[in-house]
C-alpha cells in the first residue's frame, strides 16, 4: 500500500490509502482470456459522469422440487483423483507464500509453451514488481495487455504500476478501462474511489468506494475510504455507522482512530468521544510522527 497524508480545509488531514495488489487471473488458455464472474453487483446506480455501469442484481429462482421421491440404494461412487492443479492456481498459492522465484520459473515453464498466456506474464510481472523491478513488470504487462487485450486484471495490474510510478491520472484510465470489462470487482472499485479521494473529488469517490464496501466490509482499508469520502459529502451520521463498524473489527487502527477523532471533533461537536481516540492513538502509536502531530491538531481543537 501507499500511503497519503492528505491535507483538508488546510487545518485537517485525512489518512487515505490506494491499494496495491496484483490480481490473478482465474482462468487461462491458450491466448485466452478470464472468465467474468456471475456475481451481480448489488444495486443499479448512475455512473454516466464516470463512464460505469451497473446493472440491477436479478435473483435466481430455486430449482423445483421434485414433486414425489424416489427410494433410491446408495451406490459408492470409486473414488477419483480431483482435478489437478492449473497454473493460475500454482501461480495464486506461489504468490501468496512469497515464493517469487519459485513463481517466476513456473511462469517461464508456460511462456515457452506458449508465450502470450495472459495467467502467466501476470505471475511473471507480479514476481518482478515484488522484487522492486517496476521496468520489468511494466514491459511484461504491456506485452500481455497487447496480446490480450481487454483483459480486465492485466488492466488493473497496469494501474498498480502507474500508483507506484506516481502517475494516478493514467492509472485512473486503466481503471476504468477495467471497470467497463468488470463491473464488480471490488479492488477495482477500491482504487479508483481512492484515486478521486487523493483529487479531493468526494462525489464521485462516493459511488466506487460504496460498491466496493458493500462488497467486502471486512476491507479496513476500502471502509476508511469511503469513510471519508462520506465525511466529505457531509454524510456525518453514515460515516459515523462505517467508522463503528471498523471499530468492531479493528480498534487499534490510527489511521482510522484519528480520522473518526476528527469526524467527531470537527464535524459532530462530540469533542469528548473525539479525545478519547485522540488519547487512544498517542497510546498506541509510537513511530509515525504525522500521525501524532495531527493527533496533537485534533486535540488543541476538541479543547477550544
Amino acid at each position: 500500500d501507499v500511503e497519503l497524508l492528505m491535507p483538508i480545509e488546510l487545518r485537517i488531514h485525512y489518512f487515505i490509502k490506494v491499494g496495491l495488489s496484483f490480481m490473478f487471473i482465474s482462468v487461462v488458455g491458450a491466448c485466452g482470456s478470464p472468465q467474468k464472474p456471475n456475481k451481480p453487483p448489488a444495486s443499479k446506480i448512475d455512473t454516466t459522469d464516470m463512464g460505469m455501469s451497473i446493472d440491477d442484481a436479478k435473483p435466481q429462482a430455486p430449482p423445483p422440487a421434485e414433486a414425489t421421491p424416489r427410494p433410491e440404494v446408495a451406490v459408492k461412487a470409486p473414488d477419483k483423483p480431483g482435478p489437478p492443479k492449473t497454473p493460475a492456481t500454482n501461480f495464486g498459492i506461489l504468490a501468496k507464500s512469497n515464493r517469487l522465484d519459485q513463481l517466476r520459473d513456473e511462469a517461464m515453464k508456460v511462456l515457452v509453451v506458449n508465450a502470450n498466456d495472459p495467467g502467466a506474464l501476470n505471475a511473471l510481472a507480479y514476481s518482478y514488481f515484488k522484487k522492486g523491478k517496476l521496468g520489468a513488470a511494466r514491459i511484461v504487462l504491456e506485452r500481455a495487455n497487447d496480446r490480450n487485450p481487454n483483459t480486465p486484471q492485466i488492466l488493473t495490474n497496469l494501474a498498480v504500476l502507474d500508483l507506484s510510478e506516481n502517475e494516478p491520472t493514467r492509472a485512473l484510465t486503466n481503471l476504468k478501462k477495467s471497470y467497463k470489462l468488470d463491473d464488480h470487482n471490488p479492488e477495482t472499485l477500491a482504487m479508483i474511489g481512492s484515486i478521486y479521494i487523493q483529487n479531493r473529488d468526494y462525489a464521485k469517490a462516493l459511488l466506487p468506494l460504496e460498491q466496493s464496501y458493500k462488497g467486502d466490509k471486512t476491507n479496513i482499508r476500502v471502509a476508511n475510504n469511503y469513510a471519508v469520502a462520506l465525511t466529505k459529502t457531509k454524510s456525518y451520521e453514515a460515516a459515523q455507522r462505517v467508522y463503528d463498524e471498523i471499530m468492531v473489527q479493528n480498534a487499534r487502527d490510527s489511521e482510522v482512530l484519528i480520522n473518526y477523532a476528527s469526524l467527531l471533533v470537527d464535524y459532530l461537536n462530540k469533542p469528548k468521544e473525539g479525545l478519547n481516540l485522540v488519547y487512544k492513538v498517542k497510546f498506541i502509536e509510537t513511530e509515525r510522527q504525522d500521525v501524532i502531530e495531527v493527533a496533537n491538531k485534533i486535540e488543541l481543537r476538541a479543547k477550544s
